[in-house]
């Protein structure tokens, strides 16, 4: 799909490049490829060319480019529009020793940035599964102290504590289930437009929807369990 391919970025061992543009050129003509506006294309131009040590022959066509100059403007065009997955075939082919070592810093130096921001967002994500959890569970907590009454008649009339307990067991569901399914649509509405105003490329995959429903009933059936337990053990004298 093309939204896959916005995340894969390919470098093949014989650089592909327009001889009659400069790097610059270059590199904004492949960032309007994927569709990334030029103000965005422009800054990450710059910063790829400075980091390879191609700014100052930002406007000398690339025809006059060696070897090894070919071979890093054909680097920052395959990085050009940030993508989660590189291969690169002989990325170093035509470098010279410090020049092949200051790649090899930058592509640690990416895939470090990218592993920390998935760990930060997993922290993330996990530190608002526990919150959402325990605010669930006190409101939970809550309709059970308010609803004493209506549980103890239930009781007294012959309904059984399984029933009781399945009753606000499934409200907690409900409840995670309602909250998890409006938090995927604002997330699908506002994503792809936060993605296009910073130039980021994102795919969204419906697997990754499902997990996400998955995990917010998950969470329901676990911090309503208390509660529920809580609703069924009520002595309807009380």
């Amino acid at each position: 799909p093309r939204a896959a391919k916005r995340l894969v970025a390919w470098l093949p061992d014989e650089p592909l490049l327009y001889d009659k543009l400069t790097p610059l050129e270059y590199l904004e003509f492949v960032a309007g490829l994927w569709e990334i506006d030029a103000p965005t294309a422009r800054a990450r131009a710059e910063e790829l060319l400075t980091e390879l040590d191609l700014w100052d022959q930002r406007d000398q066509r690339c025809e006059s480019f060696s070897r090894g100059m070919k071979q890093k403007a054909a680097l920052a065009g395959a990085l050009i529009h940030a993508p989660r997955l590189m291969i690169l075939d002989e990325p170093l082919t035509g470098l010279d020793a410090a020049a092949a070592r200051h790649v090899k810093d930058m592509l640690r130096a990416r895939v470090h940035s990218a592993q920390t921001l998935a760990h930060l967002l997993f922290i993330i994500a996990s530190m608002a599964l526990l919150v959402g959890g325990i605010g669930i569970m006190n409101i939970m907590l809550a309709s059970v102290a308010q609803r004493t009454q209506e549980i103890g008649v239930r009781l007294a009339i012959g309904a059984r504590p399984a029933a009781i307990r399945l009753q606000f067991l499934g409200e907690a569901v409900l409840l995670t289930a309602l909250g998890g399914a409006v938090g995927l649509a604002l997330g699908e509405l506002a994503t792809p437009r936060v993605a296009h105003a910073r130039g980021w490329q994102v795919a969204m995959a419906p697997s990754a929807d499902v997990l996400a429903l998955g995990v917010a009933v998950a969470v329901g059936v676990v911090c309503g369990y208390y509660p529920a337990t809580r609703a069924s053990r009520l002595d309807p004298i009380e």
